[in-house]
């Protein structure tokens, strides 16, 4: 993501539940004609899907889209801090 500096407050604002981002990552239909990322597969929404973090730490689909929500629903920061639980 790109820091751009709005001057309207509104278009700062982050809409976590309908952000195009979360819906093509988190929804199997798709977005706007293009389908599930990642294309292929494995989707963060697939059953027993998970990732291993560089120390080691192993994280569900399920906390991923958790996090990922949680990111938006505090604005996106791009400051490389973990979003508090919302």
């Amino acid at each position: 993501m790109f820091p751009v500096g709005f001057l309207d407050e509104k278009k700062r604002q982050v809409d976590a539940d309908n952000s195009p981002l979360d819906i093509i990552l988190t929804d199997s239909n798709g977005f706007c004609g293009r389908g599930q990322m990642s294309p292929g597969g494995p989707s963060i929404t697939d059953a027993n899907y998970s990732l291993t973090l560089s120390d080691g730490a192993v994280v569900t689909g399920v906390q991923v889209k958790q996090d990922i929500h949680n990111w938006f629903a505090v604005g996106a920061p791009d400051n490389g801090t973990l979003p508090p639980s919302v």
